[in-house]
Protein backbone atom coordinates (compact mmCIF):
# COMPACT_ATOMS: atom_id res chain seq x y z
CA UNK A 1 0.00 0.00 0.00
CA UNK A 2 2.85 2.34 0.85
CA UNK A 3 4.33 1.78 -2.61
CA UNK A 4 1.02 2.58 -4.30
CA UNK A 5 0.74 5.84 -2.37
CA UNK A 6 4.31 6.87 -3.24
CA UNK A 7 3.77 6.90 -6.98
CA UNK A 8 5.99 5.74 -9.79
CA UNK A 9 9.31 7.48 -9.31
CA UNK A 10 10.06 6.49 -5.72
CA UNK A 11 9.07 2.82 -5.54
CA UNK A 12 12.58 1.58 -4.76
CA UNK A 13 13.11 4.17 -2.08
CA UNK A 14 9.84 3.21 -0.39
CA UNK A 15 10.49 -0.54 -0.60
CA UNK A 16 14.00 -0.07 0.81
CA UNK A 17 12.75 2.14 3.65
CA UNK A 18 9.95 -0.26 4.57
CA UNK A 19 12.35 -3.21 4.56
CA UNK A 20 14.86 -1.27 6.68
CA UNK A 21 12.07 -0.47 9.15
CA UNK A 22 11.12 -4.14 9.35
CA UNK A 23 14.73 -5.13 9.95
CA UNK A 24 15.26 -2.47 12.62
CA UNK A 25 12.05 -3.65 14.29
CA UNK A 26 13.38 -7.20 14.20
CA UNK A 27 16.64 -6.07 15.79
CA UNK A 28 14.80 -4.13 18.49
CA UNK A 29 12.51 -7.08 19.26
CA UNK A 30 15.50 -9.41 19.58
CA UNK A 31 17.23 -7.02 21.95
CA UNK A 32 14.06 -6.58 23.99
CA UNK A 33 13.38 -10.32 24.16
CA UNK A 34 17.02 -10.91 25.16
CA UNK A 35 16.71 -8.46 28.04
CA UNK A 36 13.35 -9.88 29.08
CA UNK A 37 14.68 -13.45 28.81
CA UNK A 38 17.56 -12.69 31.14
CA UNK A 39 15.07 -11.98 33.95
CA UNK A 40 13.95 -15.62 33.72
CA UNK A 41 17.36 -17.27 33.66
CA UNK A 42 18.78 -18.44 36.96
CA UNK A 43 22.35 -17.87 38.21
CA UNK A 44 24.59 -20.54 36.65
CA UNK A 45 22.57 -20.93 33.48
CA UNK A 46 22.63 -17.18 33.04
CA UNK A 47 26.43 -17.11 32.74
CA UNK A 48 26.50 -20.00 30.27
CA UNK A 49 23.80 -18.42 28.17
CA UNK A 50 25.48 -15.00 28.16
CA UNK A 51 28.81 -16.52 27.10
CA UNK A 52 27.10 -18.46 24.33
CA UNK A 53 25.18 -15.48 22.99
CA UNK A 54 27.92 -12.84 23.41
CA UNK A 55 30.01 -12.82 20.21
CA UNK A 56 27.46 -14.68 18.11
CA UNK A 57 24.63 -12.39 19.13
CA UNK A 58 26.75 -9.31 18.47
CA UNK A 59 27.72 -10.65 15.05
CA UNK A 60 24.11 -11.37 14.11
CA UNK A 61 23.09 -7.88 15.14
CA UNK A 62 25.96 -6.32 13.16
CA UNK A 63 25.00 -8.22 10.01
CA UNK A 64 21.33 -7.31 10.46
CA UNK A 65 22.30 -3.66 10.95
CA UNK A 66 24.34 -3.74 7.71
CA UNK A 67 21.35 -5.11 5.81
CA UNK A 68 19.02 -2.49 7.34
CA UNK A 69 21.43 0.31 6.42
CA UNK A 70 21.88 -0.86 2.82
CA UNK A 71 18.23 -1.59 1.95
CA UNK A 72 17.18 2.07 1.38
CA UNK A 73 20.21 2.89 -0.83
CA UNK A 74 19.51 -0.24 -2.91
CA UNK A 75 15.96 0.98 -3.50
CA UNK A 76 17.09 4.50 -4.38
CA UNK A 77 19.68 3.07 -6.78
CA UNK A 78 16.97 0.99 -8.48
CA UNK A 79 14.89 4.14 -8.89
CA UNK A 80 17.84 6.06 -10.32
CA UNK A 81 19.53 3.57 -12.69
CA UNK A 82 16.82 0.93 -13.11
CA UNK A 83 16.16 -2.54 -11.77
CA UNK A 84 18.30 -4.53 -14.20
CA UNK A 85 21.45 -2.50 -13.58
CA UNK A 86 20.92 -2.55 -9.83
CA UNK A 87 20.30 -6.31 -9.89
CA UNK A 88 23.64 -6.79 -11.65
CA UNK A 89 25.37 -4.81 -8.88
CA UNK A 90 23.70 -6.61 -5.96
CA UNK A 91 24.27 -10.03 -7.54
CA UNK A 92 27.95 -9.12 -7.94
CA UNK A 93 28.00 -8.25 -4.22
CA UNK A 94 26.48 -11.66 -3.41
CA UNK A 95 29.09 -13.41 -5.62
CA UNK A 96 31.85 -11.49 -3.82
CA UNK A 97 30.31 -12.59 -0.51
CA UNK A 98 30.41 -16.26 -1.51
CA UNK A 99 33.97 -15.90 -2.79
CA UNK A 100 35.00 -14.46 0.59
CA UNK A 101 33.12 -17.23 2.40
CA UNK A 102 34.96 -19.84 0.35
CA UNK A 103 38.19 -18.37 1.71
CA UNK A 104 36.65 -18.04 5.17
CA UNK A 105 36.69 -21.71 6.02
CA UNK A 106 40.14 -21.05 7.51
CA UNK A 107 40.19 -17.28 8.13
CA UNK A 108 37.74 -15.55 10.46
CA UNK A 109 38.19 -12.17 8.75
CA UNK A 110 37.08 -13.55 5.38
CA UNK A 111 34.15 -15.27 7.05
CA UNK A 112 32.96 -11.96 8.52
CA UNK A 113 33.44 -10.05 5.25
CA UNK A 114 31.71 -12.80 3.26
CA UNK A 115 28.76 -12.98 5.64
CA UNK A 116 28.17 -9.23 5.50
CA UNK A 117 28.56 -9.04 1.70
CA UNK A 118 26.29 -12.02 1.11
CA UNK A 119 23.62 -10.70 3.46
CA UNK A 120 23.74 -7.21 1.92
CA UNK A 121 23.58 -8.68 -1.60
CA UNK A 122 20.66 -10.98 -0.85
CA UNK A 123 18.54 -8.40 0.98
CA UNK A 124 19.31 -5.66 -1.55
CA UNK A 125 18.27 -8.13 -4.24
CA UNK A 126 14.92 -8.49 -2.50
CA UNK A 127 14.45 -4.71 -2.45
CA UNK A 128 15.23 -4.45 -6.16
CA UNK A 129 12.99 -7.37 -7.09
CA UNK A 130 10.07 -5.91 -5.18
CA UNK A 131 10.72 -2.48 -6.68
CA UNK A 132 10.40 -4.00 -10.16
CA UNK A 133 7.39 -6.03 -9.10
CA UNK A 134 5.57 -2.95 -7.81
CA UNK A 135 6.24 -1.17 -11.12
CA UNK A 136 3.69 -3.53 -12.67
CA UNK A 137 -0.08 -2.99 -12.76
CA UNK A 138 -1.35 -2.31 -9.23
CA UNK A 139 -4.10 -4.90 -9.56
CA UNK A 140 -1.42 -7.60 -9.86
CA UNK A 141 0.72 -6.61 -6.87
CA UNK A 142 -0.72 -9.10 -4.36
CA UNK A 143 -0.54 -12.03 -6.74
CA UNK A 144 2.94 -11.16 -7.97
CA UNK A 145 4.19 -10.68 -4.40
CA UNK A 146 2.77 -14.08 -3.43
CA UNK A 147 4.41 -15.69 -6.45
CA UNK A 148 7.70 -13.91 -5.72
CA UNK A 149 7.89 -15.07 -2.11
CA UNK A 150 6.73 -18.60 -2.94
CA UNK A 151 9.48 -19.02 -5.53
CA UNK A 152 11.98 -17.29 -3.23
CA UNK A 153 11.34 -19.80 -0.44
CA UNK A 154 11.42 -22.72 -2.88
CA UNK A 155 14.80 -21.43 -4.02
CA UNK A 156 15.98 -21.15 -0.41
CA UNK A 157 14.91 -24.75 0.23
CA UNK A 158 16.64 -25.98 -2.93
CA UNK A 159 19.79 -24.02 -2.05
CA UNK A 160 19.82 -25.44 1.47
CA UNK A 161 19.51 -28.97 0.08
CA UNK A 162 22.33 -28.37 -2.41
CA UNK A 163 24.46 -26.91 0.36
CA UNK A 164 23.99 -29.90 2.68
CA UNK A 165 24.64 -32.44 -0.08
CA UNK A 166 27.80 -30.68 -1.23
CA UNK A 167 29.02 -30.06 2.32
CA UNK A 168 28.62 -33.75 3.20
CA UNK A 169 30.26 -35.03 0.03
CA UNK A 170 32.97 -32.45 -0.73
CA UNK A 171 33.32 -29.91 2.08
CA UNK A 172 33.03 -26.15 2.40
CA UNK A 173 34.89 -24.99 -0.77
CA UNK A 174 32.45 -26.98 -2.91
CA UNK A 175 29.49 -25.27 -1.21
CA UNK A 176 30.94 -21.89 -2.18
CA UNK A 177 31.63 -23.05 -5.73
CA UNK A 178 28.04 -24.29 -6.19
CA UNK A 179 26.62 -21.05 -4.77
CA UNK A 180 28.76 -18.85 -7.05
CA UNK A 181 27.84 -21.04 -10.04
CA UNK A 182 24.12 -20.69 -9.27
CA UNK A 183 24.45 -16.89 -9.00
CA UNK A 184 26.48 -16.62 -12.21
CA UNK A 185 23.92 -18.74 -14.09
CA UNK A 186 20.98 -16.80 -12.63
CA UNK A 187 22.41 -13.30 -13.20
CA UNK A 188 21.85 -13.06 -16.98
CA UNK A 189 18.33 -14.39 -16.56
CA UNK A 190 17.47 -12.03 -13.70
CA UNK A 191 19.01 -9.02 -15.45
CA UNK A 192 17.52 -9.69 -18.89
CA UNK A 193 15.18 -7.13 -20.39
CA UNK A 194 12.42 -9.70 -20.88
CA UNK A 195 12.31 -10.65 -17.20
CA UNK A 196 12.78 -7.27 -15.56
CA UNK A 197 11.26 -4.68 -17.85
Amino acid sequence: MRVALAGGTRRGRVVGTVQAGLLVGLLASRAYSGILGKCWVAGGVRGIRAAHRGAGGAGQHAVAAARALTSPPAGRLADRIGGRSTLAIVLAIAVAGWAALALGHRELGWLVVGTVLLDVGVWSNQVVNQTMLFARDGALHSRLNTLYFSTRFLGIAAGSTLGVVNWSAYGWPQVGLVAVTCLVVAAPIACSRAVSR
